[in-house]
């Protein structure tokens, strides 16, 4: 259960990441992040890595008080479903077989307001420094730099419209820094219903409850 929430806090500072909102003149990162800040669904895949070819994708899912994501566990893709306290599991090209865990204790939890609330909390923290074109692994962005007054320089990094990367790096005094890299291979504000419905089907928990608590727990 711990990985489970470890997942919902996982999609928060994803979506904290990019409410670092800054007063500053319109540009693209205040745009987005004023349609992030009140949308009611939203769908993002992203990988984090040291290159474009990082980590896996993992893609998350948010509409309403429900939430999915869906992550390759070594041959199959795995969807994880959160709705009405309860947690599922499935593969998507098996939709009729299903494991599920109840008495999550997560019944009470809103996610879009715990997403705002994040957002609320950090939006006013950084500082929009301007925007230049830059080269990162080869391929020229047009980037938004913010820093928080302290550390960490935020370089939201995009093709077109469409943001593609956010490079974070958190500068520590000396010639050490660390510097993270998070890939947005799309997002949209548009979730279906059958992406966070409940699988039906055969419930297969008792066979397989072992399987599917490695699953989530290799997911998060």
């Amino acid at each position: 259960m711990k990985r489970f929430i470890s997942f919902t806090l996982a999609i928060v500072m994803i979506f904290a990441l990019m409410s670092t909102m800054a007063f500053a003149a319109d540009n693209k990162t205040d745009a987005l992040l004023s349609k992030v800040a009140n949308a009611t669904e939203m769908q993002v895949t992203v990988r984090s890595g040291d290159t474009a070819m990082g980590s896996s994708a993992t893609t998350y899912y948010i509409k309403g008080n429900s939430a999915a994501y869906e992550f390759t566990n070594g041959f199959f893709k795995v969807r994880v479903v959160y709705r009405d306290g309860n947690v599922y599991a499935y593969l998507p090209i098996l939709p009729f077989f299903y494991a599920k865990l109840t008495n999550t204790g997560l019944v009470k939890l809103d996610i879009p307001a715990l997403l705002k609330s994040a957002m609320g909390l950090t939006k006013t923290i950084t500082v929009y420094e301007g925007a230049a074109e830059e080269t990162i692994d080869g391929v020229t962005y047009y980037v938004e730099t913010y820093n928080d007054r302290a550390q960490a320089v935020l370089k939201y990094c995009y093709i077109g419209d469409e943001l593609k990367l956010l490079k974070v790096t958190n500068r520590t005094g000396t010639a050490a820094e660390s510097v993270q890299y998070t890939y947005f291979d799309s997002y949209s504000f548009s979730v279906s219903d059958s992406i966070v419905a409940v699988p039906t089907g055969i419930d297969v928990s008792p066979l397989f409850k072992t399987l599917f608590l490695g699953m989530l727990a290799s997911a998060v």
